[in-house]
């Protein structure tokens, strides 16, 4: 089938001017109705008219204070030395808070400056003021008086306010009603329904509850195939009873992509492509007269593009302002690479490390949506840039409190399943959060000494020597850092359950039918498998899918249960998550580098280390030996 252009690509502030400059010449938000509510249900409405008190708030003369009261003429020149003497229910009375004040009284005391003496008497040692600890009537609002004017954002203590005056309804502008529409082939609404070949559908839910955050009421349609004449038959009627109607996938430019080409050929196409990444097949136009928004199937890129392009539209309709993202400076930590002409968007993970704060980009993939789910801050790179270089000045958006972001601990390394469960120790008995880089032992080494993470882990085999980690540290002191052990850890073959390919050895890698899966150069498992080649005089060229990398043990695993490799060396934990196999290589030691200023100022970690609850929870896994576990091995 044919393949369509993109119709033309705008820049993100060239889209966005057409689009809003579109939205007010159909008079969108003319579409919001006036609607009367009751005042406990106005809670985050915007007010459509003038709110006015029904009643004064308060309604009479009262007292503010427990206490006594009294005629400040009584008392006008109280002191120690020449205390006034009062006499009940003629000279004072008792009262509490809110009470009505008596009318020959004009002030209230606190019954804390009250001396009793005894049989109604009582002394003032201090001069009263007329009106002093007293509510006036009308105090708040007086009967009639204009509350809130229209487009007022109701709030908690709004609603508050309105009950105490009287208020019983409101007029508030009617939510936005929005129709998502998933469509796909490939797309299905069920987990029991995924086979190979097809989607779970969940890109509606986010969307869905990041609307309704904003005071939309949305409906969710059933999934419509890619068939431009099924959207006709059941976009246009709807179109009728919706504010605005959003389609999920089928707006880039494959052969079953027909969003831009159903919204051309039955309303009015504004946009087809925009100049970010991820989010830049994104389709802008109207239909029937309501604003339509195609939103790409791929779940990082519809955020984006929902961020951009809609978010803002409704809180204009609803008054509820989006998250707020705070801009701070802060360092790249990795390289990010972008393509010129292109406004990029990395949603990562800041930490501050040593008094700096720096920003691990997360994947820049439009189907990654755990780099959303895991980040706290973004980087948006302007068009114009091939990329930026890790140590750069950059400007970044938190999506949380800073002081929650000085809490966060990075760990940047050779990934291992402990350091999950040091993590979530970490936050359930601490309340830290550990962000976890998986980039290898030797860059990992790398962060640590240019300060860009608080600790790492290594299991680097020495092949001249034979030891672990200890000989590649020849650039650390040890008056600065510390080294301590985790665990020691089987490594292995990770195979098929049964072995169907009857792999024994790492001499069976070099076979034709064998495809292998590898890790990352630097990283503590390839240069064990390299060591243990050369060993055997196995040429790596040899291996078919050398080259075929994963940055984690979990990534082999997976690689060789959904059948795209045969073999792949691993540790022995991952097996039982996938229900595969193994075959022993090496027994090897994984060690925590930490710098010794940190270490004593998060003491929580080696408690967790040492703790009975985190050995327990490391023998549920098969292959980790914890003999030397907590014990500092570079001395």
């Amino acid at each position: 089938m044919e393949r369509k252009r993109y119709f033309k690509k705008f820049d993100v502030e060239e889209t966005l001017e057409i689009w809003e400059k579109s939205l007010t010449e159909n008079k969108w938000l003319e579409r919001r109705k006036k609607e009367i509510v009751p005042v406990s249900d106005a809670l985050m409405r915007l007010t459509a008219l003038p709110i006015f008190a029904k009643k004064s708030v308060p309604n009479y003369v009262s007292s503010a204070m427990d206490g006594i009261a009294v005629k400040s003429e009584s008392a006008k020149e109280a002191s120690e030395r020449n205390p006034a003497r009062l006499v009940e229910n003629k000279d004072y009375v008792w009262l509490n808070t809110g009470e009505i004040l008596p009318e020959e009284f004009d002030s209230v005391v606190m019954a804390e400056f009250v001396r009793e003496l005894g049989e109604g008497m009582i002394e003032l040692y201090s001069p009263v003021s007329p009106y002093e600890n007293v509510r006036l009537l009308g105090e708040d609002c007086e009967f009639g008086e204009m509350i809130y004017n229209s487009g007022h954002f109701l709030m908690p203590e709004d609603i508050t306010f309105l009950l105490a005056a009287g208020v019983e309804k409101v007029s508030v502008y009617s939510k936005p009603k929005i129709l998502i529409v998933p469509t796909g082939n490939e797309i299905v609404e069920y987990v029991n329904s995924v086979k190979e070949g097809k989607i779970l559908e969940t890109n509606s839910f986010f969307i869905a509850e990041r609307l309704k955050l904003l005071g939309a009421e949305v409906k969710v349609h059933e999934i419509l195939p890619d068939d431009p004449q099924i959207m006709k038959n059941k976009l246009i009627p709807a179109s009728e009873k919706f504010d605005l109607i959003i389609s999920i996938a089928g707006s880039s430019k494959g052969s079953r992509d027909f969003t831009a080409k159903f919204i051309e050929g039955n309303g009015k196409l504004l946009v087809h492509g925009v100049n970010m990444k991820p989010g830049k097949p994104v389709v802008l136009g109207f239909l029937n007269g309501i604003p339509f928004v195609g939103l790409p199937g791929y779940p990082q890129a519809a955020f984006n593009d929902l961020e951009y392009f809609v978010l803002p539209c409704i809180s204009r309709w609803t008054g509820i302002k989006p998250l707020e993202e705070r801009k701070i400076s802060a360092n790249l930590a990795l390289r990010v690479v972008c393509t010129p002409g292109e406004k990029h968007i990395y949603h990562g993970i800041t930490g501050k490390i040593y008094n700096k704060y720096w920003f691990y980009p997360l994947k820049n993939i439009s189907s990654a949506i755990s780099s959303i789910t895991k980040s706290n801050s973004k980087l948006v790179v302007p068009k114009n840039l091939e990329g930026i270089n890790e140590g750069e000045n950059i400007e970044i958006y938190i999506k949380k409190a800073i002081e929650v972001i000085d809490k966060n601990i990075i760990f940047a390394g050779s990934h291992d399943l402990l350091i999950d469960i040091i993590a979530e120790l970490l936050k359930v008995k601490f309340g830290k959060e550990l962000a976890i880089f998986p980039l290898g032992s030797l860059l990992g080494l790398e962060t640590l000494r240019n300060e860009r993470s608080h600790f790492t882990g290594i299991h680097m085999l020495d092949e001249s020597t034979g030891a672990y980690n200890i000989p590649f540290l020849s650039g650390f002191s040890k008056d600065f850092f510390t080294l301590i052990n985790l665990s020691y850890r089987s490594q292995g073959l990770i195979i098929k359950r049964g072995n169907p390919k009857s792999i024994k050895s790492l001499k069976d890698l070099v076979r034709d039918d064998v495809r292998f899966v590898n890790r990352q150069k630097g990283s503590g498992t390839r240069i064990l498998l390299e060591y243990l080649l050369k060993q055997e005089s196995i040429d790596k060229n040899l291996i078919s899918g050398f080259n075929d990398i994963e940055y984690t043990h979990l990534g082999v695993g997976a690689k060789i249960y959904y059948e795209l490799a045969d073999v792949g060396v691993g540790i022995r934990a991952v097996v039982d998550a996938f229900n595969l196999d193994f075959i022993p290589l090496y027994e090897e030691r994984y060690d925590l580098l930490f710098q010794n200023d940190f270490l004593k100022n998060n003491e929580e970690i080696l408690k967790i280390i040492m703790s009975e609850e985190f050995k327990n929870k490391v023998n549920e896994f098969k292959g980790y030996n914890l003999r030397d576990s907590g014990k500092e091995i570079w001395q």
